[in-house]
C-alpha cells in the first residue's frame, strides 16, 4: 500500500473513536481481570500494531527524521512485529501509555491533514 501523508478529518475522527472504544473496553474489565500481567501488554501491543497499519504507514517518507508520535508508533510496531509481540528494551505498553500515545498520534495526523 502506498504511503499517505494526509487523511480526511472524518476518517481520522472515526479511527480515533474506534481506538478509544478499544481502550474503554479494556478499562471496564473487572479489576482482577485487568491485573493479569500477561493480558494488558499483549492487548495494547496489538493495538499499537493495528494503529500503525490502520493508516497504511502514513510516514514512510519521513521515517527516522524526528521523534514525532507517528514515527514512535511505527517504530514500536516494527519492534513488536520483529520480536514476537514483545518490545525489546522497552516496558510493555499499558492502557494509560497507549491512550497518551494514540492521542498524540491522532493529534499529529490531524495537524498534518489540516
Amino acid at each position: 500500500m502506498p504511503s499517505r501523508n494526509t487523511y480526511d478529518r472524518a476518517y481520522i475522527a472515526a479511527a480515533r473513536s474506534a481506538f478509544a472504544e478499544r481502550v474503554r473496553a479494556f478499562d471496564v474489565l473487572p479489576e482482577d481481570t485487568r491485573g493479569l500481567t500477561d493480558f494488558e501488554p499483549v492487548y495494547f501491543n496489538t493495538l499499537v500494531v493495528a494503529l500503525d497499519n490502520y493508516f497504511g504507514n502514513p510516514i514512510l517518507d519521513l521515517k527516522g527524521q524526528d521523534g514525532n508520535p507517528l514515527n514512535e508508533v511505527q517504530a514500536r510496531s516494527a519492534s513488536i512485529m520483529s520480536n514476537d509481540t514483545r518490545v525489546t528494551g522497552d516496558r510493555p505498553i499499558t492502557s494509560i501509555e497507549f491512550s497518551r500515545l494514540s492521542k498524540a498520534f491522532f493529534d499529529e495526523l490531524e495537524r498534518r491533514s489540516a
